[in-house]
């Protein structure tokens, strides 16, 4: 395969960020990426895709070329990726970096990912190393239905058979979005980055991994029983879908019934247990 044209790599670069009831300006990703833009003295483009109820206003701010997009009806991270890249064609970006709001990145990331790609012109698809506190999310193993996190790794080259990675900090070439026909929208935020891998896998089958330590802040765990119940009901729906198109269905179904199990017993309510049922019922029936 080609490698990219030769291009300036800040030029060439798209930013993605999605945002959800949060502002702007206290992202932990827009607050990190700023520093790094001032770090290796900078600015790119920035596309918001904003999946708030409300509007903000756009911020200004010379290191940033930003353009803004506002979706209450909050479609997901999977349709705001694909909007990002119509936005990038029309712009005739190569590179997409993929961003959620809650990612903090190291002050020389955007030079790591330069340099990474000038080292691996070949390869098309980045991913830096994501930690959750010390535990490593990203790049992880997936099997039996379920990620499993790594104990170590390194900067490299590695096949998406063996691995897969978080949507945040991916950096992957406008072309190889197009090819793989990017998100599938049928999953709004779980299950998003293991599809997304299926698909990429059938044109490009490694990725490399950056050499550079970020961290990530899961909120999950902060949220009401209500608020978790909600979002319980999509991740049942989207390891539904997933067991379906890509994986072994039996292994999902026994990781839905376990974390409906442990969300019961976290919040003293069998409303976990039963949606898990009918879910599953309507799953059955359908």
């Amino acid at each position: 395969m080609e490698g990219q044209p030769e291009k300036d790599f800040f030029s060439s670069l798209w930013v993605v960020l999605v945002i959800y009831k949060m502002k702007i300006s206290e992202s932990p990703t827009y607050q990190s990426l700023t520093s790094a833009l001032q770090h290796c003295n900078k600015s790119i483009s920035l596309f918001i895709y904003d999946n708030s109820p409300r509007a903000q206003e756009v911020l200004t701010n010379s290191l940033w070329r930003t353009h803004y997009q506002h979706d209450p009806s909050n479609n997901g991270v999977s349709k705001a990726y694909n909007e990002g890249f119509k936005k990038a064609k029309s712009e005739n970006k190569s590179w997409m970096l993929l961003l959620d709001q809650d990612t903090t990145f190291t002050s020389d990331i955007l030079d790591s990912y330069e340099e990474a790609c000038k080292k691996n012109s070949l390869h098309e698809i980045f991913a830096p190393i994501v930690k959750n506190e010390m535990k490593i999310i990203s790049p992880f193993r997936f099997s039996l239905g379920r990620g499993a996190s790594l104990s170590n790794i390194h900067g490299g080259t590695y096949s998406i058979n063996d691995l897969r990675f978080i949507n945040s900090g991916l950096l992957i070439s406008v072309r190889l979005f197009e090819k793989c026909s990017g998100y599938d929208e049928g999953f709004p935020l779980d299950f998003s980055d293991l599809s997304f891998a299926w698909r990429v896998k059938k044109f490009q089958n490694e990725f490399v991994v950056v050499d550079r330590v970020c961290s990530h802040s899961l909120s999950s765990s902060e949220k009401s029983s209500s608020m978790m119940l909600s979002r319980f009901q999509f991740f049942l729906r989207s390891s539904r879908l997933y067991g379906k198109l890509y994986s072994s269905s039996f292994f999902l179904f026994l990781n839905r019934f376990f974390r409906a199990m442990k969300l019961s017993y976290k919040f003293r309510s069998w409303e976990f247990v039963l949606l898990f049922i009918r879910i599953e019922r309507e799953r059955t029936s359908s």
